[in-house]
């Protein structure tokens, strides 16, 4: 992993009120998914200031499973909601509140996406400005970015906020466009006990199916088998993700799924 030597951190123009300092902290301290916001209204969340796709909605609940747990609000788990860069946010708000600090990797692709999201979507409407100078790698090397007065510059150049935003949304409906899967409703999931491993009960376009996934750094999902259940369709979907139990065995390497019945289906991990 490439390091930066200097310190990522932009100064704003007055102290972070109450309200967005808890909002960026909780977007920062949770995976950011693809949601149904009428849902979260649903499940008892009435204030329905969450944005497109449940952008801003954070549980302070699951702060100890970085928001991870699957609930019914969830329309993907992999995919960041509206024009959010990424599955996690690692510019965090100095403890003052008056600054805003990169305490992600030094390499990442998405130090400057997150920022022209901030800017124009938190920030701005909320009359904060953003000033500082920092460095980000890329493909010809270290590139100097410049924030000033919530404009960015880039190598001198300036760049446009909405363009970042939609080159973001572009990358996403192409990735979108280039999946064979529609229609993706996650049942149920549960983490291995040495959480190394995942498994997800998905319904993908009316099919169910079970993805067997390595956990990479204890964050992002890098599917490794998928496993078709479509003859247990009915139990499942009747059933539901309460009473689908998925019980792990590392010793033998074998994963039991009882789809509320006393029928199950026993998977033979490839280990």
């Amino acid at each position: 992993m490439l390091k930066d030597k200097h310190k990522k951190e932009l100064a704003l123009n007055k102290r972070l009120d109450y309200e967005t300092y808890a909002l960026i902290t909780g977007l920062a301290r949770t995976r950011r998914m693809k949601r149904d916001v009428n849902m979260l209204q649903l499940q008892g969340d009435v204030e329905g200031k969450y944005g497109v796709e449940g952008e801003f909605y954070f549980d302070p609940n699951d702060f100890r499973n970085n928001g991870q747990t699957i609930d019914g609000s969830i329309l993907d788990y992999n995919t960041p909601p509206g024009c959010q860069p990424d599955l996690w946010l690692f510019w965090i708000p100095a403890n003052d509140g008056r600054s805003l600090i990169w305490e992600g990797p030094d390499d990442s692709d998405y130090i400057l996406d997150w920022i022209a999201y901030l800017i124009q979507k938190i920030f701005e409407p909320r009359e904060y400005v953003l000033n500082g100078k920092f460095q980000i790698f890329a493909e010809r090397g270290l590139e100097a970015i410049e924030i000033k007065d919530n404009h960015i510059v880039m190598d001198g150049k300036p760049v446009e906020l909405d363009e970042v935003l939609l080159n973001i949304m572009m990358k996403r409906m192409q990735q979108s466009n280039s999946s064979n899967i529609k229609g993706n409703k996650i049942i149920k999931m549960e983490m291995s006990l040495d959480e190394n491993w995942a498994i997800e009960i998905e319904d993908r376009d009316c099919k169910i199916i079970a993805v067997l996934s390595r956990v990479i750094n204890g964050a992002s999902l890098e599917p490794f088998e998928i496993y078709d259940l479509d003859r247990y369709r009915n139990e499942i979907l009747q059933t539901g993700r309460k009473t689908l139990l998925i019980q792990w065995f590392d010793s033998s390497f074998q994963v039991i799924i009882q789809p509320g019945s006393e029928e199950e289906i026993q998977l033979d991990l490839p280990f």
